[in-house]
């Protein structure tokens, strides 16, 4: 990958990485896995042996899918039983376009940080495209693609009146993160995540099991209403400023009507930036 303006060689993981990392024992139950990411606001946690060394990662997917799976139970399985065991890391010495690139390739948007294997930090992809987007002039704003080139033009969405129900299984079944919420013309009025779901429904295999009154909610009563959208006319830089500044995942990219025409999230564009945008 070519080197961009601003950017040099020293660049490195050990540049961007949060060194307070929040992280799981093989012992640790679900629910306490489920406590903590509600707790810190994370959407990853490492899981690491006695030793330091990352054995597994346990993300709010991984949390999201236990949902549906109503034989565990949450206090009692311990985070082995759901967490990602082949983890992706990277050294701390790595150049930021390397990471970056393993990010987009494999389409995650974190890696735990060792030094000699151990567990010294994570970088996250909304780390690396805020590096990367200080690195581009905005001068240039008016030369780079425009969020039509780089968006998902399939979007999955839900409608206001469905259950929450419903919408865990759109999340796991399409294994996305954000479903834009729009009415009978297709207009955008909300938007909702996995982890507006899970905040709302609590420990989610209990809900399973006491047919909690939560999941039988509609999307409406928790969706985000009058979300931030983009149009697909608008540059990348735009919409990247629009993710970073109100540190969000995704935005539902509009026509000037408000109908959804797509979806772009921080994962798309951190995929432009290292050149492997389709």
């Amino acid at each position: 990958m070519s080197m961009q303006a601003g950017q040099t060689e020293d660049t490195t993981v050990a540049d961007l990485m949060s060194k307070r990392v929040l992280q799981l024992r093989e012992t640790d139950s679900i629910a306490h896995a489920h406590q903590v990411m509600l707790w810190s606001g994370s959407r990853h946690l490492p899981v690491v042996s006695g030793s330091g060394r990352v054995v597994g990662m346990v993300s709010d997917r991984d949390l999201l899918h236990f949902v549906s799976d109503p034989t565990l139970t949450p206090g009692q399985t311990p985070v082995t039983k759901i967490m990602t065991s082949d983890v992706i890391t990277v050294d701390s010495h790595v150049p930021v376009g390397e990471a970056s690139a393993r990010m987009a390739a494999k389409k995650i948007d974190c890696l735990p940080v060792v030094e000699q294997g151990r567990l010294v930090g994570i970088v996250t992809a909304m780390d690396v495209l805020a590096e990367r987007g200080r690195l581009i002039p905005t001068a240039r704003a008016r030369h780079m693609p425009i969020v039509a080139d780089v968006m998902r033009r399939r979007a999955v969405a839900i409608g206001p009146e469905a259950r929450l129900l419903d919408a865990v299984a759109l999340l796991t079944e399409s294994e996305i993160r954000h479903l834009p919420v729009v009415d009978t013309y297709k207009r955008v009025i909300g938007i909702i995540s996995d982890r507006d779901i899970r905040a709302k429904v609590g420990d989610p295999v209990q809900a399973l099991v006491d047919e909690s009154p939560a999941l039988a909610l509609t999307v409406e009563s928790i969706m985000t209403s009058n979300p931030i959208t983009v149009r697909p006319s608008a540059s990348v830089l735009e919409a990247a400023d629009a993710l970073l500044d109100d540190r969000i995942g995704a935005i539902p990219v509009v026509d000037e009507e408000e109908h959804l025409v797509g979806i772009l999230s921080y994962v798309d564009l951190l995929a432009y930036l290292v050149g492997r945008g389709r």
